[in-house]
């Protein structure tokens, strides 16, 4: 390393690190002014709105809350507006996803007839309390309690053929255990012991989602409250039938998946983008799932309109996009058939529960950061936004006084930026969240804990960080190059002492390796975010490169110095992976698996083989194959992706990692490249 390097280095590393004050990241005026622009007492108006849908995907309820946001949009002068529609029928599938049917309901009821009469549910009432994707009918049987429903041990000695069953477990899963495959007539749902034991009159939202060729089988699911369901099993314990018969106005056909996309568009064509995504689907009423995201991200759209078409603020160098989705499956359909729309997105924020009263539902802001596989500038950033947003409190005056408190988390699954952030697409994508909720996916999910001064904090964080973003020129990219410098070194020093205080003498070579692997990939996570940064760049520059070099030899440093302390002078790798090197998979897919109750294609079309996944004892698997996709580049071995996803998730068996990629090889998810 030549001597500019080593002083170069030298510099750097002095770089305090509360460098970012003195750098200006944060525009004072700018921010003050969308500060006091967006209205979270006008976003809750919207979230009224919204609520009043009973928002299914594919369904009348959802395309109404889209046409809400449409004509808003059109009212508040955003003229670059588009209605998607994507066949949605139960087999039409978009990459590893199937899209769900469609439904049309009008109404359903849930009465008990013997040993008394007793209404038990009424969707009219209680939308929650019809399991979506009920099929129409009427039905009379007796009520038989199968425990959670879900295994087939639970129906061993019991004939269900038309009965219905009570259970706690997912009405999807327990319809297809009972109803598909042993011809019950229908199912009640029921509250586990330990889900929400004081919400007594909560009824949560449960879902079907048969396929298309199961449409004629599909019978009805109810949920019921913890009230009525302990009613029902206290009578069922002293020995009494149950009759219950349940009437249902509904009908499963094929639809369509609606997306609203908008654009404020930018001076400079081809300059990139900035992405803002709130699914607008689910249950009535859903008011901070998600109808709280969607009116945000709506009057962030508006506020940002008004600003640069009164002149307030200039139009900014970039674009910015705002998408209001069906979660997960229209989002997936969007990314198949209308990818281009995002050609030269920069980076996004998912805006997913975003409006919460918290001293209601008792729950602290998640800002959760990207994963290692789509490294960014955009964590640094958002982190100082967010402390702004801290630092000054705003609030609405038609809102709470609450404290606003946050928590920074690690990558976790759970929504749309689990897509954008696949390398294949790459849009790295923060989400923001309010974790954990009580009233989440019941119908207590409403609009008295909606909070107009969270829904404008959050706001502020969207909209001050689409304007960073989309008017970002060179003077920005230098700043913002300190910044990530700055806290890379913390994440790389960090993990030196974690490093250097869990180590003894006699650790094993595999918990050695492991502990450089961490530092290894958090350098190249951080130089990652460097390079990310020339996005934003007007042309060629030096400067990322620099602190790069820098970053490296940081590296190598803690490496050296957590290993001194045991007298090892290196670490080379001895671990044994039979085969794992010398086969790497290109995957034909963009990302993540769809593996839910809500899609069974994937485990359906493994069959015996997907009980490995139930088997294995591992905490974390869906984000280890999350990861192990992501970082399937068609370069890397299976060794080396194991190494990277086990370094950024802690240790386990490289077996995991061959079981994952061959399951997707036995689907044609992946091909395999041929060495030369």
């Amino acid at each position: 390393m030549n001597s500019y390097y080593v002083t170069l280095w030298l510099l750097l590393a002095s770089i305090p690190a509360n460098a970012i004050q003195s750098s200006g990241i944060i525009d004072d005026a700018l921010f003050e002014i969308v500060s006091e622009s967006v209205s979270g007492a006008r976003a809750k108006e919207d979230v009224k709105q919204i609520i009043q849908n009973h928002r299914v995907q594919a369904t009348k309820g959802y395309s109404n809350a889209a046409k809400y946001i449409k004509e808003e949009l059109k009212a508040a002068g955003v003229t670059n507006v588009k209605t998607h529609k994507y066949k949605s029928n139960g087999k039409k599938r978009y990459n590893a996803y199937t899209s769900p049917m469609s439904w049309t309901v009008k109404s359903g009821i849930l009465n008990m007839i013997e040993p008394y009469e007793m209404n038990l549910a009424d969707y009219t009432a209680v939308p929650t309390s019809l399991t979506t994707l009920s099929n129409g009918g009427s039905w009379e049987g007796e009520l038989i309690d199968v425990g959670s429903g879900l295994k087939d041990e639970d129906y061993e000695d019991i004939n269900v053929e038309g009965k219905i069953v009570f259970a706690y477990g997912y009405a999807g899963t327990v319809h297809r255990q009972a109803v598909i495959k042993r011809k019950a007539l229908g199912v009640v749902i029921r509250p586990s012991d330990s889900d929400r034991v004081a919400m007594r009159d909560a009824v949560r939202y449960n879902g079907l989602w048969p396929k298309w060729d199961e449409r004629k089988k599909v019978g009805f699911g109810f949920q019921l409250s913890r009230a009525n369901s302990e009613e029902l099993m206290n009578l069922l314990d002293s020995g009494e039938k149950i009759i219950v018969n349940a009437e249902v106005d509904a009908k499963l056909h094929s639809g369509e998946l609606v997306i609203i996309s908008a654009v404020i568009k930018g001076r400079q064509k081809d300059s990139g983008q900035f992405v803002l995504i709130a699914h607008l689907d689910h249950y009535k009423p859903g008011a901070n799932d998600n109808a709280s995201g969607s009116a945000a991200i709506l009057e962030i759209a508006r506020t940002l309109n008004k600003l640069i078409s009164s002149g307030t603020i200039e139009r900014p160098r970039r674009s910015i996009r705002f998408l209001w989705v069906p979660e997960h499956f229209g989002t997936m359909a969007y990314l198949t058939k209308d990818r281009d729309e995002l050609e030269g997105a920069i980076c996004g924020i998912n805006l997913d529960m975003v409006g919460e009263n918290t001293k209601l539902t008792d729950t602290r802001l998640d800002v959760i950061l990207t994963p290692a596989s789509a490294a960014t500038f955009f964590n640094d950033l958002i982190v100082e936004v967010v402390k702004e947003v801290k630092r000054k409190e705003p609030s609405s005056s038609k809102g709470s006084d609450n404290l606003f408190e946050y928590d920074l988390k690690k990558f976790r699954l759970g929504s749309d930026h689990d897509m954008l952030n696949d390398p294949l697409i790459g849009i790295p994508t923060v989400a923001l969240g309010y974790w954990a909720d009580r009233y989440h996916h019941t119908n207590e999910d409403s609009y008295d804990k909606i909070d107009a001064t969270t829904l404008k904090r959050n706001m502020i964080i969207g909209a001050y960080s689409a304007l960073w973003i989309a008017n970002a020129g060179d003077e920005e990219a230098d700043k913002l190059t300190i910044l990530t410098f700055a806290k890379a070194r913390e994440r790389i020093i960090q993990l030196g002492l974690e490093g250097s205080l869990s180590l003894k003498i006699n650790d094993s070579q595999e918990k050695i390796k492991h502990l450089t692997d961490r530092i290894d990939l958090q350098t190249e996570v951080d130089n990652n975010a460097l390079i990310s940064i020339r996005k934003l760049r007007s042309g060629e520059s030096s400067m990322e490169d620099m602190y790069r070099v820098a970053l490296d030899e940081l590296g190598k440093s803690e490496k050296t110095l957590m290993l001194s302390r045991i007298g090892k002078a290196s670490s080379k790798d001895h671990r044994i992976v039979t085969g794992s090197t010398a086969r790497i998979p290109k995957r034909k897919f963009i990302g993540p698996v769809s593996d839910s109750y809500a899609d069974i294609w994937f485990s359906e079309h493994l069959g015996e083989d997907y009980k490995w996944y139930s088997e294995v004892k591992i905490s974390n698997l869906d984000l280890i194959r999350y990861e192990t996709v992501n970082f399937m580049n068609g370069k890397r071995n299976i060794s080396q992706i194991h190494k990277l996803v086990s370094a950024e998730l802690g240790r386990y068996d490289v077996k995991i990692t061959e079981i994952i990629i061959d399951n997707l090889s036995k689907l044609g998810l992946i091909e395999w490249v041929k060495l030369k």
